[in-house]
């Protein structure tokens, strides 16, 4: 403590630090029992509380004072910009036009184009009456410092605050510093929530958002603000990273037409006596051959040449579209890999005019994928895919048969990460990585030169692709990327990273995205002499796959419980929901709470995950278009046509249920 304090003035100042330090660990003990377990005896390690030279409580350590000024005026200084011009994501979703929309026939992407236009109308509306105040459903500490901060924050509209302190010595000394009991008991009530997290790396917070997101309710990353207090090393990490992950945030989002698809699909597939690959069963005689997983990127071009030398002794795994430039070079690869549910893969397999270009290759796809997609094939083999309607059904029929069939976690978003996820599972552990760029050099050069997307399906990419960002390259310099394309990095480096998997290798060939994980590797410098003949890969799978015995009467039966209960869920959450005479952001968002736990509590039933999943995208819409709002009529206005739209589409969906389901079976 300063010695130019005066001895009582410090004793008493000792007292106070005390006595909020016995409040706020109590207060602990009642509600984070294990953060009460850490700090009861604490003992600081580098940092310490200290009165400074101008008699300010202040982060002390060998090195001297953290903060150069009063760290409650920093807090004030930082919390008059937090209020001014919040630091925050921002899901900003664009209408499309009638041909886009209408590309796979779905309703859905028609109503909710119509809602995004509404909201667009309103965003450059100019009224009388200015937003007062932003309501957010979640807002994020990210280094708490001695926390004079949280006091002002507990009074922004909110309900839910999560404070991210990587330092526990920061953390101890906040304890003794500010009393935490009103912010914990004021988020502590009904409708409201608090996280502290303390100790853990960024990487840790990250997973731990994602973690918190799916418990609270995705709609909350419509908006994520964050109020950062100081700078360090890891705070800077955590905040690289959290802004990194925010295309996995918006990525994924399923609807209820594409959860009705992937159960009619599943349906047919399993009425059509379609293998299954089994949970419990890893290649024999396959794991340690070079293994080159082929993505449709801008480099396979580069690599096609090298591929082709090794095609007769490593096995080649193509990537949906990547299918057809092998075929146009000559290569056929050992196992094809779908994940896409629409339609229209048939078509872009279908551009390869020869029949006897399949014999021989091993179809291996996600339960939901087309039935004229495996009908291109002769042998064919299923996994389940997660979080998914066509994957719930089959547990809901047969438990043994959904327990014993490989269920392909980060099989997701793009066909590169399912292959991937694959290869992993079933115990392949030399791979290379050719061709799944998911980043591209040239702007006008996203895909592979042979690819159709140059020739018959030329502009598919354009009208899907969002936001260009760059990322650093595996060769060096940095790559464009979108974000797709982004989301499918992160849960290819998380596929890698999985402790189960330590005994891969894995190799990235392509001049593409960096990929931790993977070792950069350019293909020339690749050399394989065999021992023997590359095995039979058709066998292999048999090997690993069950026949399934399903009847049509018990997939009726499953179905017919499945529309009551969806059915009365729809009319008690969206179709009889009353629409409020004055409504606003707030109370909307506590409906959307209330619709999302609502949803939560059956999500083990189908009903339950087909709702979850269609609630995901257009609550994350209506949230981001409002916080581009500049009007209380504006945003009332808007809020009205949202009940309006809840009717509507749930009204809409009821019907597409029956006639689409129900006929797979007839």
């Amino acid at each position: 403590m300063n010695s130019d304090t005066p001895l009582q003035d410090l004793n008493l100042l000792k007292k106070r630090l005390t006595l909020t330090l016995q409040k706020n660990l109590s207060c602990l003990h009642a509600h984070f029992p294990n953060l009460h377990a850490r700090f009861a005896n604490y003992q600081p390690k580098e940092f310490w509380l200290d009165l400074d030279p101008r008699g300010f409580l202040n982060l002390r350590s060998q090195r001297g004072f953290l903060f150069d000024q009063d760290p409650k005026t920093t807090s004030d200084e930082q919390l008059n910009a937090h209020r001014s011009s919040p630091y925050r994501t921002l899901y900003q979703a664009r209408s499309v036009d009638n041909a886009e929309q209408n590309k796979h026939g779905f309703v859905h992407l028609g109503l909710i184009n119509q809602l995004i236009q509404k909201g667009e109308q309103l965003v450059a509306q100019r009224d009388s009456v200015p937003v007062k105040s932003d309501f957010y459903p979640s807002l994020f500490v990210i280094g708490n410092g001695l926390g004079f901060h949280l006091d002002a924050l507990a009074q922004e509209s909110l309900n839910h605050i999560h404070i991210f302190e990587p330092l526990e010595d920061f953390f101890f000394a906040s304890l003794l510093a500010v009393d935490y009991s009103v912010l914990i008991e004021k988020f502590s009530t009904e409708g409201r929530h608090i996280s502290i997290e303390v100790g853990s790396s960024p990487t840790q917070f990250i997973n731990n958002l994602h973690y918190l997101i799916r418990e609270l309710g995705q709609y909350r990353v419509g908006t994520l603000p964050i109020f950062n207090h100081y700078k360090s090393p890891d705070i800077e990490q955590a905040l690289h990273l959290f802004f990194d992950a925010a295309t996995q945030y918006y990525s994924g989002f399923g609807f209820f037409e594409d959860e009705i698809l992937s159960v009619e699909h599943t349906i047919k597939n399993l009425a059509a006596g379609t293998k299954l690959l089994n949970a419990n069963k890893k290649v024999e005689g396959l794991s340690q051959i070079p293994t080159f997983v082929c993505g449709n990127g801008p480099s396979l071009d580069l690599n096609i040449e090298h591929i082709k030398k090794y095609e007769k002794s490593c096995l080649i795994i193509s990537c949906g579209s990547a299918i057809y430039p092998l075929y146009k070079a000559g290569i056929k690869p050992d196992i094809h890999f779908e994940i896409e549910r629409t339609k229209d893969v048939a078509s872009w397999i279908s551009l390869i005019k020869d029949p006897s270009y399949f014999d021989g290759v091993a179809l291996v796809a996600s339960n939901n994928v087309a039935p004229d997609v495996l009908a291109l094939f002769t042998d064919t083999y299923l996994f389940l895919k997660p979080d998914d309607m066509g994957t719930m059904f089959i547990q809901k029929l047969n438990s043994n048969l959904f327990e014993n069939t490989m269920n392909l976690a980060g099989s997701n978003p793009l066909v590169g990460n399912g292959a991937l996820a694959f290869l992993l599972e079933a115990g392949f552990e030399n791979l290379y990585l050719v061709g799944l760029d998911v980043g591209y050099r040239k702007l006008e050069h996203h895909h592979s030169k042979d690819s159709a997307y140059y020739t018959e399906f030329d502009g598919e990419f354009a009208g899907t692709k969002t936001e260009e960002k760059k990322v650093p390259g595996n060769f060096g310099g940095q790559v464009y990327t979108e974000v797709v394309y982004d989301y499918s990095r992160h849960v290819l480096e998380w596929s890698l990273a999985r402790q189960e998997y330590k005994q891969a290798k894995c190799f990235n060939c392509s001049d593409g995205a960096h990929i931790q994980g993977a070792s950069p590797l350019h293909l020339e410098e690749f050399d394989y002499a065999p021992q023997r003949a590359k095995p039979n890969v058709a066998a292999t799978l048999t090997a690993m796959a069950d026949h399934n015995l399903v009847a049509n009467h018990q997939m009726l039966r499953v179905l017919k419980s499945a529309e009551q209960e969806l059915f009365r869920l729809i009319d008690e959450l969206f179709i009889e929901l009353p629409v409020p005479e004055r409504p606003d952001m707030a109370h909307l968002c506590s409906v959307f709470q209330w619709q999302f736990e609502k949803i939560k509590s059956n999500n083990k039933d189908l009903a339950g995950l087909i709702l979850q999943n269609s609630i995901n995208q257009f609550q994350t819409i209506v949230l981001g278009q409002l916080h581009q709002m500049k009007s209380e009529e504006a945003r009332e206005q808007y809020i009205k046509e949202v009940y309006r739209f809840m009717a509507d589409y749930f009204t809409e969906m009821k019907s597409i249920f029956e006639v689409r389901l129900f006929r797979a079976l007839a």
